[in-house]
């Protein structure tokens, strides 16, 4: 039973460490993307904030 409970945490840990850095991809890529769109929501969330 303790064999297969370290196995379970390698393979544990090694999918965690996978799912981080497919999520840290796809964040990166999502942020490329939207770089201009992102721009300007936060350019009028600014005005918005602070008038004029």
């Amino acid at each position: 039973t303790g064999d297969s409970l370290l196995t379970i945490g390698v393979f544990a840990s090694f999918f965690y460490c996978v799912l981080v850095i497919f999520l840290h991809l796809g964040l990166r890529a999502k942020k490329t993307s939207n770089r201009s769109l992102d721009d300007g929501f936060q350019i009028k969330i600014r005005r918005r904030l602070i008038p004029p």
